[in-house]
């Protein structure tokens, strides 16, 4: 079978942005196949993905036909440093996607290191991007702020078009694209799981316009800067504790801002659970915000949850810190 790579043009390296996410040798079992196991010894398509929203769609697109590998399992994609067994799990693939648009700081190593097997597809290459404006760090570490890139090496333009359910389409597009071209038997196949999967999509793309109408707030704060696309496809600003990635810490000039705005009628925190909750739960006693869980669902839920489900739960908190009324 024909081998596919997705991925986008990145600046960046194997090494990684924190050597915390690099597998021990005992984790390392556990950090290939994450999804799809059942297969992971038999026939079909083999799909090696850089992180979970790939993954699920990989699963929904491919069914039978394709035995799945999250490479990141539940860690963040943004700072996983690949280890040698992940770079073997690449090369024996049938079929590679990466996010793009910067989200993996090997991107763009893993693509010179497979050229010669397949041909190079970009996922995001038909989504318009939003550029980063990453002021959330000390200056001390972060550096010039207009050029693009923090301490941790992200890039300019903010990768989360997952959680926008319209640009979540053109990935499972980009997902059945690839699907055919290695594995063409079975086009009929990913062409009609694909086209049930868009068509939930759509129908959460409608569920977000319906629910976010009518609001009495079009300010919220999240614990990081993952909710722009959102943000703009239904009309609300986003402010966010910590930069593109859920590792970033904010600044004092950053917190300091968002208290003062919080003063302007913001009256809610949707925080994940990552390092940055502790400047949220600071923020929240400081400026009395109440505090809301939501997900970036860059990761699989521990109790199972589905992708589109969990999008869902993510609009009733949005549509709650907004005062939201149907």
């Amino acid at each position: 079978m024909k081998q596919i790579f997705i991925a986008a043009s990145c600046v960046l390296v194997f090494a990684g942005c924190s050597p915390s996410n690099s597998p021990s040798p005992a984790e390392e079992s556990q950090n290939v196949s994450h999804v799809n196991q059942e297969k992971a010894g038999g026939k079909g398509l083999g799909v090696v993905v850089s992180f979970y929203p790939l993954a699920y769609m990989a699963e929904r697109v491919g069914g039978d036909a394709v035995r799945v590998t999250n490479i990141v399992g539940a860690s963040d994609p943004h700072d996983y440093t690949l280890s040698p067994r992940d770079i073997q799990t690449f090369q024996d693939a049938d079929v590679v996607l990466l996010q793009g648009a910067e989200l993996e700081p090997w991107g763009d190593d893993i693509v010179q290191q497979l050229s010669d097997q397949g041909t190079v597809t970009i996922a995001t290459e038909n989504i318009a991007l939003i550029e980063v404006d990453d002021d959330h760090g000390d200056a001390d570490k972060h550096g010039d702020e207009h050029e693009g890139e923090d301490e941790h090496g992200h890039g300019a333009f903010d990768p989360h078009t997952w959680l926008d359910p319209v640009l979540a389409q053109g990935m499972v597009s980009s997902v059945q694209s690839a699907l055919i071209a290695a594995d063409p038997e079975n086009a009929d196949l990913y062409t009609a799981n694909a086209t049930a999967l868009t068509t939930e999509f759509a129908e959460l793309d409608s569920a977000y316009t319906q629910a976010l109408q009518n609001c009495a707030r079009r300010d919220v704060i999240f614990s990081h800067d993952a909710f722009g696309y959102l943000a703009k496809r239904y009309n609300f600003t986003a402010h966010a504790i910590a930069g593109i990635s859920s590792q970033d810490e904010p600044s004092a000039k950053t917190l300091a801002t968002l208290k003062e705005e919080a003063a302007e009628g913001i009256t809610h925190i949707l925080a994940e659970e990552t390092s940055v909750n502790r400047f949220a739960q600071t923020l929240s006693d400081e400026a009395g915000l109440a505090m809301l869980p939501i997900s970036a669902l860059a990761s699989p839920d521990e109790d199972g949850g589905d992708f589109i489900e969990r999008s869902r739960d993510n609009l009733v908190q949005i549509q709650t810190a907004l005062n939201c009324t149907l």
